[in-house]
């Protein structure tokens, strides 16, 4: 009988009570576990293990949570699950914009926490996508999340891309505020409920301001956006 592979699981946390009961109860779960107990360790243990998904907690020794998510975007696109004892939704706000997928709060259900790490891997794990796409002078790479116009990189969030993503594979479509939450869920909804309005804003200027414009989205009043391919 084949062996099952198991997920593979970077915990980054401090706390050894935490790390402790996380790790029996995920390794009960069938993950493999792997721990760091500061940020900078954990770093460079997610560069050189290459896990499936990572839990990281914010307030680290020697390198915050904060800034070890906005390096590891740099160069992967692993799931990132944030934990933190930090409730405002400024805090939450500010992980997910820098390419978190998930936040939770403690202290937290170990059962949640199973079900938001599956929630996660549900939407990373899915079927071929088309990896580069091409609209006039415009090229949007997916696999490495880079928005260019003549070869020359454009300032994309981790999250602006998301929805550029979204956008683009409903192209010409009218999709609803709700839809566009629901792709992009898995995140805490209340945050993301406040923040929606802010990332399709800061999004649509991004667009508006590419030279000759090959996409453009457009407001259809009381029923949500469009994505226009104008080449």
């Amino acid at each position: 009988m084949a062996e099952t592979i198991k997920t593979k699981l970077l915990l980054i946390e401090d706390d050894p009570k935490i790390v402790a009961l996380l790790t029996k109860f995920l390794i009960v779960e069938g993950y493999d576990v792997m721990t760091a107990f500061d940020g900078q360790s954990g770093l460079e243990k997610a560069l050189s293990s290459f896990p499936d998904v990572i839990l990281l907690d914010i307030m680290l020794p020697k390198l915050d949570g904060m800034n070890v998510c906005k390096e590891l975007r740099k160069t992967t696109t692993v799931p990132i699950l944030m934990l933190t004892a930090k409730g405002s939704i400024n805090d939450r706000i500010e992980g997910l914009d820098i390419g978190a997928d998930d936040y939770l709060i403690k202290p937290f259900d170990p059962r949640e926490l199973v079900a938001r790490i599956e929630t996660i891997l549900r939407r990373t794990r899915t079927t071929p996508r088309q990896k580069t796409y091409q609209f006039d002078s415009l090229s949007i790479d997916i696999d490495k999340q880079v928005v260019s116009q003549f070869n020359i990189p454009l300032d994309f969030t981790t999250r602006e891309f998301d929805l550029l993503y979204f956008f683009i594979k409903n192209k010409n479509v009218v999709v609803s505020r709700d839809q566009i939450m629901e792709a992009l869920s898995g995140i805490d909804r209340d945050a993301f409920d406040r923040s929606i309005d802010v990332l399709i804003s800061r999004f649509r200027k991004k667009i508006k301001a590419i030279p000759n414009r090959p996409i453009e989205v457009k407001t259809i009043w009381g029923s949500g956006y469009k994505l226009i391919v104008n080449v």
